[in-house]
């Protein structure tokens, strides 16, 4: 903990001896602190003690409340560099480093820190690939890039990066992107495939072809052939039936005088003809149906004809062979 914290706070020592430095004599007289005094010198304690968050938030609001503060800028510059953001901080360099004259104390050590800055840093260019649409997503190590940021070099600490690209109707894309020490590349970037591309599969599969159809109608044909043996047994259950009812109509004429008085043998006659009666009708128009739905099935669902080739001889005024011919 103490050696990676040891050369943050030298840096922060030199920076702070520069920038307190003594004003030279001829300066005018001191003035009173300001408020952005007070938070410029909140931020200079918060950087030496390694909490660079915090020291760039005081001096962001010092800097509003004195934007003409050079050494804002450049402690600004600090801070950022050290939370690993070096594009931020390299534009806080170059705007102190055009404000500072020739004759600034300062400008050796701004001028040292772009140039390492850049040294240590890799460049990145991301653009939108052919095709992309204009509403494309592109978010760089979880920051959503602005219009602006795309086609032009950024600057990146070394090292690993993502990039993800989005946008609606397509899959989105994701990259990984490793950049070393001073290396620029440009990359071209797409959100991925259109979301209708997978259409296609999906209607393809649900679609019934060819043999789909034929298993379709093989089945119906089979509840076709079931159908008719059902109706034609039920049909025969109805001629048996029927034939019971007649002999027990004629039992029962037997045993019954016109008055329809009956013994127990025409009694038992007339009710046990009733019932074969009742059952013959149901069990017959019943079958008849079932005959008539089989029938249907079989006969709209009949496999599809196979074609048969055959060799025929062939002759014609130039000669004669064979010909093939297809018949279905």
């Amino acid at each position: 903990m103490i050696p990676s914290v040891l050369p943050r706070f030298l840096a922060a020592c030199a920076l702070a001896s520069v920038l307190a430095a003594p004003a030279p004599l001829h300066a005018e007289p001191p003035r009173a602190p300001t408020e952005a005094d007070r938070l410029f010198e909140a931020g200079r304690d918060a950087s030496v003690k390694g909490d660079f968050a915090r020291a760039c938030q005081y001096f962001r609001e010092s800097l509003r409340l004195d934007p003409t503060a050079v050494g804002t800028l450049i402690n600004l510059g600090d801070c950022e560099e050290n939370q690993g953001h070096p594009d931020v901080a390299l534009a806080y360099y170059e705007q102190a480093f055009a404000r500072l004259s020739v004759k600034d104390d300062r400008l050796p050590l701004v001028h040292e820190r772009i140039s390492s800055l850049e040294k240590r840093s890799a460049r990145l260019e991301l653009r939108l690939g052919g095709g992309a649409p204009a509403e494309t997503t592109v978010t760089l190590d979880g920051r959503v890039l602005g219009p602006k940021e795309l086609g032009v070099s950024l600057l990146l600490p070394a090292g690993n990066h993502l990039v993800v690209v989005t946008a609606v109707g397509y899959r989105g894309s994701r990259q990984g992107v490793s950049l070393g020490s001073g290396e620029a590349r440009k990359l071209a970037v797409w959100p991925g495939p259109p979301l209708e591309e997978a259409v296609p599969t999906f209607v393809e599969n649900t679609a019934q072809g060819p043999r789909d159809r034929e298993r379709h109608a093989s089945v119906l044909r089979a509840l076709g052939i079931g159908a008719l043996g059902l109706g034609i047994a039920s049909v025969w259950v109805g001629s048996v039936t029927g034939l019971f009812a007649l002999d027990r109509e004629h039992l029962r004429r037997d045993n019954c005088d016109a008055n329809n008085a009956c013994n127990a043998t025409g009694y038992d006659a007339a009710r046990s003809g009733d019932t074969f009666a009742t059952v013959s009708t149901i069990t017959f128009a019943a079958g008849a149906v079932a005959i008539a739905g089989g029938l249907y099935l079989v006969l709209t669902n009949r496999p599809a004809p196979s074609p048969t080739t055959a060799i025929e001889p062939l002759v014609s005024p130039r000669g004669g062979g064979l010909t093939l011919r297809h018949s279905f």
